[in-house]
């Protein structure tokens, strides 16, 4: 009996993080309606994208401090004065700030958004893709989860619009829910990566190699979503 009532706390808890989730893809999707017009037309400049910023302020303000930037990440050759660029914003205590990457290869802090897999996962599915969690090195230098969409251009090339969830936030969006749960529980990662527990044994953002007790499947319905709610 205890067993069928921890299992039903699971899902109905996989239940909201499925909805959380789906909501973030839901403000994705606009941004991404309101980029294609942009990359529809030939010879873009970095300088056109400016106008996706108030977009971007709009599903950053939908989101109660969940995601802590967005923007898109433009495919080498899609611009013309550019060969790449990333046109995204960030939360800044002074408000909403563009995000300034090093693009420079010859740069010591070369962020090659290119090699990421949230660049690379949704241009090789043609789908929606989150990944993480993971340390934004070289980017905003702190704990996120990424979600992430493929956008055209009239040459067939491939951006990505991208929004960063705080894992901070999202840890305390789950433990609002979980942080009473007996058993121990973490939402895991495919790779094994804790995401968020409720357990100061379990460490949030590391590994776990523990056998659940039982486990359920986030139901995300607008992305493939791997990550699962276990207890032990």
């Amino acid at each position: 009996m205890r067993s069928e009532r921890n299992h039903k706390f699971l899902a109905d808890t996989a239940d909201t993080i499925a909805e959380r989730v789906d909501s973030v893809f839901a403000s994705l999707e606009a941004l991404r309606d309101a980029a294609l017009p942009i990359f529809d037309a030939p010879r873009v400049r970095h300088e056109d994208l400016a106008v996706l910023e108030p977009s971007v302020a709009d599903i950053i303000g939908d989101h109660d401090g969940l995601l802590t930037g967005a923007g898109v990440a433009v495919s080498p050759g899609a611009l013309s004065n550019t060969s790449a660029w990333m046109q995204s914003w960030h939360v800044s205590a002074s408000g909403l700030r563009f995000t300034r990457h090093s693009l420079n290869p010859s740069s010591v802090d070369f962020y090659n958004y290119t090699e990421m897999p949230w660049y690379q996962q949704p241009r090789a599915t043609r789908e929606a893709y989150i990944s993480g969690p993971y340390m934004d090195f070289g980017g905003t230098d702190s704990r996120i989860i990424t979600a992430a969409l493929p956008v055209d251009s009239w040459n067939d090339s491939t951006s990505v619009v991208a929004a960063d969830l705080s894992l901070p936030s999202f840890e305390r969006i789950l433990l609002s829910t979980i942080h009473t749960f007996d058993p121990e529980t973490a939402l895991i990662s495919p790779s094994g990566r804790v995401i968020a527990t409720n357990s100061a044994s379990i460490a949030a953002a590391g590994k776990t190699t523990r056998d659940p007790k039982s486990r359920v499947r986030i139901p995300a319905l607008r992305v493939q979503c791997s990550w699962e709610l276990c207890s032990f």
